[in-house]
């Protein structure tokens, strides 16, 4: 038994497929994994397919997934510990040859493709997008959506490298009509804004009627991002269209309505009439300010009706 160890370990050193490949034949599948799974009590416990991972040894890797096809649950579990450390030649070799599943659920409740977003890894984004990551897993669950994770991230890279794998971008990308244009408005995202119009993105184009009809400039207008409502006009976005009631894209996050304490929180109380009820983009972005902002917030609410009258725009 030691000696099989031995053996194994110093081919996983020197990265040698072919000794690996004589000792899977040797034994029992079963044997194979109980005499090359190492670290127990010493740390993480690592089967030959999470070794070979994680060590980004591609020959070994290759090898495994050959002569062990069934060895499901151990290649789904390699693919968490590869995607974990950087590792996308491995992630590519398990889904590619080892018909590793990357839309798989992990013990935390999150797949491949959300765990390298959450490292920042576009390389492994990449090469699980193109093994078939189906990006509208969470369709139905906003506060889980991949888009919405990127956007309030905030990586760029990671943005680009998700809005590589829609085919349409005018299609919506949440339930209720989101599209990657409203969540791009909803963060202030500029570069975002700029790269979604120069592929076409309809700048009023609105949201179904589970999140109240509204246009990009009604997310901008709530969050009170001014750069990015510039940017909207400038592109044809129009600060009077429409009366959007947008407070169901709230509750499907946070999954509750809104409460008193949060829109305090968030600066979103003196919008509240216009947030529940239904407000054009001018409104939601003014709201009732209290008497010591009221000053300022209609200097601001000038600024934009000038700005539009400027790019040919009218009531």
């Amino acid at each position: 038994m030691e000696d099989f160890q031995s053996l194994f370990l110093w081919a996983c050193s020197n990265d040698n497929a072919n000794v690996i490949n004589h000792l899977a034949q040797a034994v029992p599948s079963s044997t194979f994994m109980r005499l090359t799974t190492t670290g127990e009590g010493e740390g993480p416990t690592l089967d030959p397919f999470a070794r070979a991972a994680i060590s980004n040894h591609e020959k070994i890797l290759s090898c495994l997934c050959t002569a062990f096809p069934d060895a499901r649950k151990q290649k789904q579990e390699a693919l968490h510990w590869a995607v974990k450390n950087r590792q996308s030649k491995s992630v590519e070799i398990l889904c590619k040859e080892g018909k590793a599943d990357p839309d798989s659920l992990y013990t935390d409740g999150l797949t491949a493709l959300q765990k390298s977003m959450e490292i920042e890894d576009t390389d492994t984004m990449r090469v699980l997008l193109s093994a078939g990551t189906d990006v509208n897993r969470f369709y139905y669950d906003i506060a889980r959506s991949y888009f919405y994770k990127a956007f309030k991230q905030g990586n760029n890279d990671v943005i680009r490298t998700l809005i590589s794998a829609v085919k349409d971008i005018n299609k919506p990308i949440i339930e209720g009509g989101i599209r990657l244009l409203h969540l791009a408005a909803w963060s202030g995202n500029l570069k975002i804004i700029d790269h979604l119009i120069k592929h076409g993105a309809k700048i009023n184009q609105s949201t179904g009627r589970w999140n109240g009809r509204a246009t990009p400039m009604h997310f901008a207008a709530l969050e009170g991002h001014l750069p990015a409502m510039f940017k909207l006009i400038d592109n044809g976005g129009n600060l009077y269209e429409g009366k959007a009631n947008i407070n169901k894209f709230f509750w499907r996050i946070e999954a509750k309505f809104p409460s008193t304490c949060y829109m305090l929180k968030q600066h979103l109380f003196d919008k509240s009439l216009y947030f529940f009820k239904g407000g054009t983009p001018l409104e939601l972005y003014v709201g009732f300010p209290p008497q010591a902002e009221a000053e300022s917030k209609h200097k601001l609410q000038a600024t934009l009706i000038n700005y539009m009258d400027k790019n040919g725009k009218s009531l």
